[in-house]
């Protein structure tokens, strides 16, 4: 969704045909921001002058980040963000050559499972709670050339949404998700998921244009509600 906004402030026409996920919230964020055991760095607000590896610069990867930090107290402009790879974050954070890091999942859950790390907290909910993470879009006139196809989307997507969010369907999902991205089941039962969802509202999107505004990722801001067919 972020990615829309942004390139619809750029001059492209897009709409979004129906929502996938939702960012978590306070109680089910369990993003991690992970820094070595014997690290002197005990909250996000000690970042200060640190290098932090995330897997994209300038994008809600660094910015989640950096909201959390100014939330907790620090100074978030004074951090050094470093592209990293995902499979490159656990050797450059043992090594020192970043502070912290922010990988995405299974990676973060097998590096604590290793011993070696410990979290600083989750990074989503601060500034993105309720915010869509994951969407379907397209131009405005393949929509409306397209209506039983898009009708169709839009109920697979909603019926998928409620499969995974039931939770007598838990371990079916699991088994389902292990076998889609190849990871085990265990795993995958400790890791931070989104709140899956077709819903996208105007309230949203103008939260989460704020955000990338706020954080120097957009400079214009648009008319969000043209997002939405």
């Amino acid at each position: 969704p972020a990615s829309v906004i942004q390139s619809t402030a750029a001059g492209f026409n897009q709409q979004f045909i129906v929502g996938m996920a939702l960012f978590e919230d306070a109680d089910t964020d369990r993003t991690m921001l992970l820094v070595r055991e014997d690290s002197d760095i005990n909250s996000m607000a000690d970042l200060a002058g640190r290098r932090v590896g995330v897997t994209s610069v300038q994008s809600m990867q660094q910015t989640k980040v950096a909201a959390s930090i100014d939330a907790a107290g620090g100074d978030s402009t004074s951090v050094e963000f470093v592209q990293t790879p995902n499979a490159s974050m656990g050797g450059l954070l043992e090594t020192g050559q970043l502070d912290a890091i922010q990988p995405s999942e299974p990676a973060a859950t097998l590096l604590m499972d290793a011993g070696n790390v410990r979290s600083l907290g989750p990074v989503n909910y601060v500034a993105l709670e309720g915010v869509p993470s994951m969407a379907l879009a397209s131009t405005p006139e393949w929509i409306e050339c397209h209506p039983e196809t898009v009708a169709k989307l839009r109920s697979a997507i909603g019926r998928a949404a409620d499969f995974a969010m039931d939770p007598d369907n838990h371990d079916e999902f699991m088994e389902i998700l292990a076998g889609r991205i190849a990871a085990d089941t265990d795993v995958l039962s400790r890791i931070s998921l989104p709140i899956f969802s077709p819903e996208i509202t105007v309230e949203s999107l103008n939260k989460l244009q704020d955000h990338l505004i706020e954080y120097g990722i957009q400079t214009d801001a648009i008319d969000v509600s043209t997002l939405l067919p």
